[in-house]
């Protein structure tokens, strides 16, 4: 009887050690390309992708390398480079909170954004995730950029 007790208990800890591990992000092959900004010393670079059981999501490092203080938010945009030309990956027409986040004169800061239901990037190839940001230099000039990613 302890026996079976014994067992049934080591195949609860099985389940139970299953489904946790099952709930931890898992690592995509990704591998970082190109950049660009319209100012020099503000930058995104691409640290990772999170893929969860229902939520992928992209992680990207927010760079002020500047004496400026610059407002970011959650608008966005994942294009994939297909026969040399950059098509959008929106598997809708996506709609964005706005919202500004202050990234202050040399900060890093990191912030990941949700591709769930909103871009698909399931097929290997090369990516860009496109934002912009306003820096306060007195006149809030609005910077572009965008940041490549390759995924495998």
């Amino acid at each position: 009887m302890k026996k079976v007790i014994v067992l049934v208990l080591s195949l609860v800890l099985v389940v139970c050690l299953v489904a946790c591990i099952n709930t931890l992000p898992k690592k995509q092959s990704l591998s970082n390309g190109d950049s660009h900004s319209d100012v020099e010393g503000i930058f995104v670079e691409i640290e990772g992708i999170n893929i969860y059981p229902d939520i992928t999501s992209l992680v990207v490092l927010w760079n002020n390398k500047t004496e400026y203080t610059a407002t970011y938010g959650n608008i966005y945009s994942i294009e994939r480079l297909e026969n040399g030309e950059w098509v959008d990956c929106s598997l809708k027409d996506n709609a964005f909170t706005l919202i500004g986040y202050e990234l202050k004169a040399n900060e890093t800061v990191t912030k990941e954004y949700r591709l769930t239901d909103m871009y698909d990037i399931s097929k290997s190839g090369t990516y860009r995730f496109r934002t912009s940001c306003t820096l306060d230099m007195g006149d809030n000039k609005e910077c572009n950029m965008w940041a490549e990613f390759i995924v495998e």
